[in-house]
């Protein structure tokens, strides 16, 4: 059986198969959770394994690297959240990060997911 649980709290904490990173299509470090993220896998591991895709990502696109020294994690799961201020179909690119984060996940053969909240510090719903 499915079991669905909210918790309060950083996904950079919590133990689960994969962590997702709510990304910028560069893959690159950025604020937020994202940086926090790559700090705890280790920078220069996450930045070299996120340069092996070919970028921009296109919002709602996901893809994988290990977790490396992120302990909580098998693996990171790198999703584009759209920009909601900018982007005039933002709510299906949101719907297609989420999506795919966890298309990715099962055809990796994991089962468990931290997905915290995507587009957060972009979004200016009208």
């Amino acid at each position: 059986m499915s079991k669905i649980e909210l918790i309060h709290g950083s996904c950079a904490d919590q133990v689960a198969d994969v962590v997702v990173n709510a990304a910028n299509g560069g893959l690159w470090a950025g604020g937020g959770i994202c940086g926090v993220i790559f700090r705890k896998a280790g920078m220069q591991e996450l930045t070299e394994a996120c340069n092996k895709y070919k970028t921009p990502l296109n919002d709602g696109d996901a893809v994988i690297t290990p977790a490396f020294k992120l302990t909580n994690a098998k693996a990171i799961i790198h999703a584009v959240g759209p920009n909601f201020a900018v982007t005039p179909t933002a709510f299906k690119e949101l719907f297609d990060a989420y999506y795919n984060s966890l298309a990715v996940m099962e055809e990796n053969g994991y089962h468990s997911v931290d997905n915290g909240n995507l587009t957060t510090d972009k979004n200016e719903v009208l």
